[in-house]
């Protein structure tokens, strides 16, 4: 009897050690598919993933280099050889130039993000990707709605493993809005990418770690181990040479968790700002205002008219995204989509009047061409396409090797916009399939500095243009050459010009925004106003009216300057989220618009 009690104490205290452990899975990040032997990298991974006990693999974001379809379809290729369940979401990379508006990796995936139970643990994947722009990462509003209603469902005792590329706090603008909902709960533990390398990190109290990229450091491809046993959380490196645990946690340590509060900032001079409506979801490119009425468009297919006050004038919905602007003519509103049609709404009603399909993705906004009575628009497959509107007929001509972005600018006869390709061109609205642009321009061919996103303006000479390398360029209109060329301003992608055509606005990657003479040859710095902005990457047109220059940020705010000193008249602030490009309204009014969906009329006295 007492061997037998021995032989059953024995044999439990092997079944604990055994089973200690709950959950085990694989974790890998950053690998970056379309950078040089990343493919490699990967499947290096998958194969170590394959021999080893997973119960699934989670990706926490970079998948791609680039975001492009064929980086995309590259990497499903590899992931489809994995034997275990994979749990994805994007990061900035797959998010920031993607040519399908962020579609392919939904359509590739089936989702952005993620929600699953396993044994006693919830896991949850949520996007920091900004749709089509850099620098940082965003919870978008729609995400975080469905965040609320499945975690709602949960007690506070439930236990959550967190996954997002970007670190949730100052790499996030609105990090505290994960961290603030997932402090209610006994445990929450936060994986994030972005840093390639293995970190220990607490988040507002919430513990967390960062995970190394799968690529080849020091040529030693690698990812973690995440096992979760009863009372602990262990990290381990796997890499091609040796495997290593870094980070442990207890389970039931208690938490410091905080709750952190939105910032608040109080608008200085005399402005008043008034919220007038909530799309919950992504506005992209901002509003259009028109005859007293805004049009915006959402990216869950949404589609609004408003009066300033806020009344729904009617709202459509529609089986797609929206990343432009809605252009307004005559009795119509278009749309153009992530589904490569173009939608025409009746003004007055929403009713839809037609549809024309282009057939590939559009993320540029169209323009209308009042002398031939025609739409033109450029696709993601390089092409520029001509609607006539009496009868909705359409031309196709190609352009370019990659993608359109930018909204193009129209002179007289002539298209000018910026490409993926690194060119900006010069396209007659007579274009032919023989020679369908007057000239192209570039000064560096390096993808990443493109003029693919800022709106170029001229002065009916010449054309300004600032670039990502830092660099503003005057090119003249008729030749296509070179005028001038300077990266004094430290500038990225907003520039605008002032109503008498004699000055342009550039607003710097960090802090400043200048004023600059131009002519037909040179320029000449005027003011530069330090507006503390930090790093600002966000991608909007300055516009000037009566003496007064205005400025939508990437932190939230809206600046009017005195166009001729630049002294600051009044600042705005808008919330946590990028602003979009403003919109005149009446004569002492503003209609502004932030990435996160809400909509604003900013008075000025």
């Amino acid at each position: 009897m007492k061997k037998s009690r021995l032989t059953i104490l024995f044999l439990i205290l092997i079944f604990s050690i055994t089973f200690a452990q709950h959950i085990r899975f694989a974790w890998i990040t950053d690998t970056h598919i379309g950078s040089p032997n990343a493919d490699k990298d990967l499947m290096n991974v998958v194969q170590s993933i394959n021999q080893d006990k997973f119960d699934f693999v989670i990706a926490s974001g970079d998948i791609t280099e680039k975001g492009l379809n064929s980086e995309l379809e590259k990497t499903i290729n590899i992931f489809q050889q994995l034997e275990r369940p994979l749990f994805i979401i994007p990061g900035n990379h797959d998010t920031k130039w993607s040519e399908s508006g962020c579609t392919k990796f939904i359509e590739l995936f089936s989702d952005n993000k993620f929600y699953f139970k396993y044994k006693d643990f919830v896991f949850i994947g949520l996007n920091t990707g900004i749709p089509l722009r850099g620098a940082g990462g965003h919870f978008e509003p729609q995400d975080l709605k469905w965040m609320d209603e499945k975690l709602n469902e949960l007690p506070d005792t439930a236990k959550i493993i967190f996954a997002c590329h970007h670190q949730p706090d100052g790499e996030v603008d609105n990090w505290y809005e994960a961290t603030n909902r997932l402090a209610r709960f006994n445990f929450a533990f936060i994986i994030v990418g972005h840093g390639h390398s293995n970190r220990k990190y607490s988040f507002a109290g919430i513990p967390g770690a960062m995970g190394r990229s799968t690529l080849a450091k020091n040529k030693v491809w690698g990812y973690n181990s995440f096992q979760i046993y009863d009372e602990n959380i262990s990290i381990a490196e796997i890499n091609a040479d040796t495997s290593f645990t870094w980070h442990e946690y207890p389970i039931m340590k208690p938490e410091n968790a905080s709750i952190t509060p939105a910032p608040n900032f109080e608008n200085s001079g005399n402005v008043s700002v008034t919220q007038i409506f909530d799309a919950n979801s992504t506005l992209a490119q901002g509003v259009t205002y028109s005859n007293k009425t805004i049009y915006c468009a959402d990216l869950t297919g949404g589609v609004y008219s408003l009066n300033k006050n806020g009344k729904n004038n009617w709202s459509k919905k529609f089986n797609t995204s929206f990343f432009t602007k809605p252009l307004e003519f005559n009795a119509a509103v278009i749309l153009s989509g992530t589904d490569g049609n173009l939608y025409f709404l009746r003004k007055s009603d929403g009713k839809l009047i037609h549809q024309v399909k282009i057939g590939t993705t559009i993320i540029s906004t169209p323009v209308y061409n009042e002398k031939d009575y025609s739409i033109y628009i450029f696709s993601n497959d390089g092409f520029i396409n001509k609607i006539s509107t009496p009868d909705y007929s359409v031309i196709r001509t190609k352009i370019s090797s990659l993608n359109f972005e930018s909204v193009p600018l129209l002179i007289k006869d002539h298209l000018y916009i910026g490409s993926w390709d690194n060119y900006v061109y010069k396209i007659p609205t007579d274009f032919s399939k023989e020679i369908p642009y007057q000239w192209k321009w570039t000064k560096n061919k390096n993808f990443y500095y493109s003029p693919a996103v800022a709106q170029p303006v001229s002065d009916g000479t010449n054309l300004y243009v600032t670039t990502p390398d830092k660099y503003v360029s005057a090119i003249n209109l008729s030749t296509g050459k070179t005028v001038w060329r300077t990266n004094a301003f430290n500038s990225w992608e907003s520039i605008g010009i002032s109503s008498d055509k004699s000055k342009i606005f550039i607003k710097s990657v960090s802090d400043v925004v200048q004023c600059v003479s131009i002519s037909d040859t040179s320029h000449k710095l005027i003011w530069k106003t330090d507006l503390d902005l930090g790093t600002d990457t966000n991608p909007t047109k300055i516009i000037e009216r009566n003496n007064r220059v205005y400025i939508a940020t990437k932190k939230g705010f809206v600046y009017a300057l005195n166009s001729n000193t630049g002294e600051v008249i009044w600042k705005a602030f808008l919330g946590t989220s990028r602003v979009n490009n403003l919109e005149f309204a009446e004569e002492n009014s503003l209609i502004a618009a932030n990435m996160d969906g809400k909509v604003f009329v900013i008075m000025e006295q």
